[in-house]
């Protein structure tokens, strides 16, 4: 990936962020992290 896609989600991304901080308390962001800690925990039982 080039340096001008990479700014653009990275940008999109952090944008997300903040509207879930502002509008929801982070609610969802840490629903995210809980669901890719299980992925993740899951992914290394199974190797």
């Amino acid at each position: 990936m080039t340096d001008r896609p990479a700014i653009v989600v990275a940008l999109v991304l952090l944008g997300l962020i903040a509207a879930d901080a502002v509008l929801q308390g982070g609610s969802a962001g840490l629903f995210v992290a809980r669901k890719g800690s299980a992925l993740i925990h899951w992914l290394a039982f199974w190797r």
